[in-house]
């Protein structure tokens, strides 16, 4: 591991928490819109704003806590043993995300973001730290 492992987990962080916010949003907002309310392009661009300046404090050294462990995990416990990096960053995200959020609500017995209430907000932040692991696998394996 070097600085480059380093440097990629956190940026790799950032990019799980800015696809997981957005997806927090609309979620949230997709509720509102069940309700009768109309949701326009700008309130969708407004409120990713806002949740992603709003959630940093918590949500992003959480989501960097998880994935850094996760991708700590998945080096040492699987890409020096099986070379599939591609694989196992990835895999490492989604099930730190899921490890994060399933450990919060046992925990505390809540949410920690509303839609990881119902199974497809639950998934959506599993896939945004996917997206941070591919990233991640990107961001390492780049010359």
């Amino acid at each position: 591991m070097n600085f480059r492992f380093f440097a990629s987990m956190i940026v790799a962080s950032v990019i799980t928490y800015v696809v997981a916010v957005f997806f927090v949003g609309q979620f949230n907002l997709a509720q509102v819109e069940s309700m009768g309310a109309a949701v326009s392009m700008g309130d969708r661009l407004y409120t990713f704003r806002r949740d992603l300046m709003g959630m940093t404090t918590i949500y992003l050294s959480t989501i960097t806590l998880a994935m850094v462990l996760g991708f700590i995990i998945a080096f040492y416990g699987f890409v020096r043993r099986w070379p599939k990096p591609w694989l196992w960053y990835p895999l490492a995200g989604f099930t730190a995300i899921m490890t994060l959020h399933l450990a919060l609500n046992t925990a505390f017995g809540i949410s920690a973001v509303a839609p990881t209430a119902s199974i497809a907000g639950f998934l959506s932040q599993c896939v945004a730290g996917a997206i941070g692991g591919l990233a991640f696998y990107r961001l390492t394996r780049a010359s």
